[in-house]
């Protein structure tokens, strides 16, 4: 191995763009001993608006078709050797653990396992579930986002690997203090199935007359736009992370309907805010300890409704400064150190040296 002051960790990622890019900056920014290099190709229409060099040396291109995303993984991990292999995602996943990098160097985090998408079929996420399942024996150390994610790496090993629970966290301490819009419900996103936009416009549907006043940020398919605009959804379209975070800073509501997911930053930016988190009961969400979730767009719209009282309010932004504080940026560094720790052989609070 290549000597050098400084242990390095390549960050190899399916697409940057969204949320993964928003933890993966994290990721680098909270362990800042570590030199970085990210490997991936951009996700258009997916811009977060944060720079990604620094914190990271730099950023390789690569495409997004797995046989050449591997040759291009095997080119540049020839050149740098690096000592942390990093994949983030399912698809970044499968592309580090099926090359010839060494076991024992590879971190994953898959960021919701793929075999979680309720929009593919039954056979489809089975054959992905038994693609992770045999490629758990070539995972060093998973580094989970969510107490849901330990809990299927765990299943997926038989409780063979080593697993980290990595929090995601929101980083919000530049955003000035806001007076909340009494009434007022914010959804962020681009519009997909994962998102799911016609449960976020079934719930603004059932309130447009209650005085409820609804908002999403993001864009994507006409499908998605024309339903949520029949259903009385403003759609300013995408803005900069600043604005994104303004606009929640001053939303009384904070409105997560998506499918499925592993820990969604944008809700994490919500709770930092001390915003009232109101969501759609999936495993994620309930792992992470997250109040307010409910199974139908009914039951979602009868919790946004209850926060109508001011008690009530209160209490759901008490509940989102406790979710804030399990997710601290020195949790989130604690279990990076430990991850990175085991794959180089050294103690978690020792000196960061290059075996």
């Amino acid at each position: 191995m290549r000597e050098r002051d400084r242990p390095l960790v390549l960050h190899v990622v399916e697409a940057l763009g969204g949320g993964v890019q928003s933890a993966l900056i994290d990721h680098l920014r909270s362990v800042p001993e570590f030199d970085h290099v990210v490997l991936g190709p951009p996700r258009p229409g997916h811009a977060t608006g944060e720079a990604l060099v620094p914190p990271a040396k730099r950023w390789v291109p690569c495409p997004r078709r797995l046989d050449r995303a591997a040759y291009a993984l095997h080119r540049i991990h020839r050149r740098l050797r690096p000592d942390v292999v990093h994949a983030h995602s399912s698809f970044a996943g499968v592309w580090v653990r099926a090359s010839a990098i060494p076991t024992r160097r590879i971190v994953y985090t898959p960021h919701c396992y793929a075999f979680e998408r309720v929009d593919l079929s039954p056979l489809v996420r089975r054959t992905v579930h038994g693609v992770e399942r045999a490629l758990a024996p070539r995972t060093g150390v998973v580094a989970a986002v969510s107490p849901r994610e330990a809990e299927l790496a765990s299943d997926l090993s038989n409780g063979a690997a080593r697993i980290v629970y990595v929090p995601n966290v929101a980083r919000v301490a530049d955003v000035s203090p806001a007076e909340p819009v009494e009434r007022t419900v914010l959804g962020i996103g681009r519009f997909s199935a994962q998102k799911d936009p016609y449960f976020f416009a079934d719930v603004a549907g059932r309130l447009r007359d209650e005085g409820w006043r609804f908002t999403w940020i993001g864009d994507g398919p006409d499908a998605y736009r024309s339903v949520l605009e029949a259903n009385g959804v403003a759609l300013p379209g995408w803005r900069t992370r600043e604005q994104v975070l303004d606009t929640l800073a001053s939303s009384a509501v904070y409105l997560h309907t998506a499918a499925w997911e592993g820990a969604p930053v944008t809700l994490l930016e919500a709770a930092a805010l001390g915003r009232p988190i109101v969501g759609r009961r999936i495993p994620a969400l309930a792992s992470l300890g997250v109040e307010g979730l409910g199974d139908t767009p009914a039951e979602v719209a009868d919790s946004i409704r209850a926060l109508g009282d001011p008690d009530a309010l209160r209490a759901a932004s008490d509940a989102s400064r406790q979710l804030d504080a399990r997710h601290s940026g020195e949790a989130q560094r604690r279990g990076l150190l430990e991850a990175y720790a085991a794959v180089l052989g050294t103690a978690p609070d020792a000196e960061v040296r290059v075996p």
